[in-house]
């Protein structure tokens, strides 16, 4: 079986890695911050529930997570834009 991270350490690294780069620019001030706080977030929840022990169909639950954050960012962008609308 194919493995990305076939070692602890080497997952702890890019989570690591991953956590610094998303860090420099949620406390850049600059107004797109939130949407990395979002994106990191979505990063370590798909990371997480693929990861986890006990789990044998890994590669369907990645998918099927991506369905869900899809589908969470369409109906916030369409609450949005109605509360914008009858304002």
């Amino acid at each position: 079986m194919f493995t990305v991270l076939p070692e602890f350490c080497n997952f702890i690294i890019v989570v690591l890695l991953t956590g610094l780069i998303f860090c420099k620019q949620v406390f850049s001030g600059k107004p797109m911050a939130s949407l990395w706080v979002i994106g990191y977030s979505t990063f370590l929840l798909v990371i997480c529930s693929t990861t986890a022990t006990g789990m044998t169909d890994a590669d369907a639950k990645v998918w099927k997570r991506v369905l869900q954050i899809m589908i969470t960012v369409i109906y916030i962008v369409a609450a949005l834009g109605l509360i914008v609308r009858f304002k």
